[in-house]
């Protein structure tokens, strides 16, 4: 309530929603512009307006409310609490805005990765078959080796373009395009990091299960099946629960990481505070673009496969020709499906982490302010 019981002064118009009248004496700043007395902090480079104490308290902005600049979508996303619709919407813009750098960029790391983990598998495929006419260790475990190579280089190309595309969302938000270049010269010193957080967390949920695993198989051996299926059962559900739960309150790490240049302790920790009283919510829409990106990148790679298998059954005399075709294929259609899969569920965490910094620390304040003088320094 005003003096005037609410309503504005006579002859002033009203104030944009959700914000207050100025003082008395003072207009409105320009739309676009932060009244005298209040500059606005640009961000260069990789992005401070994100970096730790950026944001101001919730309930303390760094300036009023009235000199604030009605920048509310400088970006792919409205600068607001999001929701699984403006998450989901805000990944496919910040690709559609910088192919580059999100399709360009991936397809990029996953060739570099991928082709030399393809030369290593074939070579293996065609040490693990070292006769023509041995045809025992067919199937599964005649690509074992190739299999175990390519989930490894995998892994380290979707590591790296975790950190990559960490950065393209956060210039996004702001309304800004980046390039493939631009992209790695500001996070390049960050992808170590980035990989070092993704490793502790895969350690500390694959060691569990493979020594669950691993004891009942050894009890299967000594003839004790029945107890060691016990032991995988009750072990293994503990640890798929666990796993979940670590994945879960750690995936806003990289982004923490990128954006807020902090190691990897300080990270992880982060994600876990960002996450706190949001498991369900956090966990059900990871899995819910993830489950959408493994069927697109499945339906993607069902022609490479098919070609493989075209490729093996016309070599039927050598089957080591054989499985190289099928491995080659399989990293071909890998690349494809990566390069268009990854940036979506990377855009998505992304974006989490931001909706997340917005309702715990008043983020959109801050990115408000970083928008506004981004659009002064292009009109000047």
């Amino acid at each position: 309530m005003t003096e005037h019981g609410g309503y504005p002064p006579p002859g002033q118009a009203y104030p944009p929603p959700g914000q207050a009248y100025p003082p008395p004496g003072q207009a409105y700043p320009p739309p676009g512009q932060v009244a005298p007395g209040h500059p606005t902090a640009t961000v260069p480079g990789a992005a401070p307006a994100f970096a730790p104490g950026a944001a101001p308290a919730v309930g303390h902005p760094a300036a009023p409310a009235w000199a604030m600049p009605v920048l509310h979508k400088p970006g792919i996303v409205a600068l607001r609490p999001l929701g699984l619709g403006d998450v989901m919407d805000g990944s496919v813009k910040a690709i559609r805005r910088n192919p580059g750098a999100t399709l360009g960029l991936s397809a990029v790391v996953l060739l570099a990765c991928l082709v030399p983990s393809a030369v290593i598998s074939a070579l293996l495929t065609m040490v693990s078959l070292p006769s023509p006419d041995d045809t025992s260790s067919m199937g599964s475990l005649g690509t074992l080796p190739a299999s175990l190579v390519e989930s490894l280089f995998t892994w380290l190309a979707t590591g790296v373009l975790t950190g990559l595309l960490a950065h393209v969302i956060g210039e996004a938000v702001l309304g800004r395009r980046t390039t493939m270049g631009r992209t790695w010269s500001s996070t390049r010193r960050r992808l170590l990091p980035v990989l070092g957080a993704h490793l502790l967390v895969d350690l500390a949920v694959v060691v569990p299960i493979l020594l669950v695993v691993g004891a009942g198989i050894l009890l299967s051996f000594n003839g004790h099946a029945a107890a060691g299926l016990l032991v995988g059962v009750l072990g293994g559900l503990p640890c798929l629960a666990g796993a979940i739960w670590l994945s879960t309150r750690t995936a806003l790490a990289a982004p923490a990481i990128v954006l807020e240049g902090i190691g990897v302790r300080p990270a992880l920790r982060r994600s876990f505070a960002l996450t706190r009283g949001v498991f369900w919510r956090t966990f059900g829409i990871i899995l819910l673009v993830s489950v959408i990106a493994a069927i697109a990148g499945s339906m993607l790679s069902v022609p490479f496969s098919l070609v493989g298998f075209v490729g093996m059954a016309a070599t039927g005399d050598n089957p080591q020709s054989g499985l190289v075709m099928v491995v080659i294929a399989s990293h071909l259609g890998k690349i494809v499906s990566g390069a268009l899969t990854t940036p979506f569920v990377a855009g998505v965490v992304g974006l989490l982490y931001i909706d997340r910094r917005i309702r715990l620390e008043g983020l959109d304040v801050t990115l408000i302010r970083a928008a506004a003088a981004d659009s002064t320094g292009r009109r000047g």
